[in-house]
């Protein structure tokens, strides 16, 4: 039971149950690592969907770091639009899947300095088949740019014997170099 202070009735009805952080729909953004001049995936996933047909999201990261290269939606059930760093998501009828929505490919600055660079996205408009207002909020993914080491041929973060026999197996034709 519960008393409404604007038009002072009493109601007996159960109140709906508040959204918590346990079961709010969330867009996780991940974090990933890369050297200067890499590209890098950053996924976006959903988690707690409770079904939306259209969705409007604003990007934000750093653009001295991090150069958007390509977005695309996951499945064949989204259209992905997108215009400078607003993207949306629309479907048919509502779109129920937990897991990856959306991929977004940057590529790091030759000069990024080393360090972490956030990358958000904050939902702006959210709407279920039925017109109806979807919350949804988003946790922030991350891009660490890891120092490039010079003669690390094979990657593996050391400079050593095991690069010279890489390299030399890139000169004759059989490896690849990082």
């Amino acid at each position: 039971r519960f008393f409404c202070i604007d038009c002072g009735r009493s109601y007996n009805e159960e109140l709906p149950a508040l959204s918590t952080p346990e079961n709010a729909f969330t867009l996780a953004l991940s974090s990933v690592e890369g050297k200067r001049g890499d590209t890098v995936t950053v996924t976006v996933s959903a988690e707690n969907n409770p079904g939306f047909a259209y969705m409007l999201l604003t990007l934000s990261y750093d653009a001295e770091v991090l150069s958007l290269m390509d977005a695309e939606a996951v499945g064949s059930a989204l259209t992905l639009g997108r215009v400078g760093n607003a993207i949306s998501l629309d479907a048919a009828q509502n779109y129920t899947e937990n897991g990856t929505l959306l991929t977004l490919t940057f590529r790091i600055a030759e000069d990024a300095e080393e360090g972490d660079c956030a990358v958000a996205l904050t939902v702006s408009q959210c709407f279920n088949e039925d017109t109806a207002t979807i919350a949804a909020q988003s946790t922030e993914g991350k891009v660490s740019v890891s120092a490039t080491l010079y003669g690390d041929v094979n990657g593996d973060g050391a400079v050593d014997g095991k690069d010279v026999i890489a390299l030399r197996q890139y000169l004759v034709g059989n490896g690849e170099v990082e």
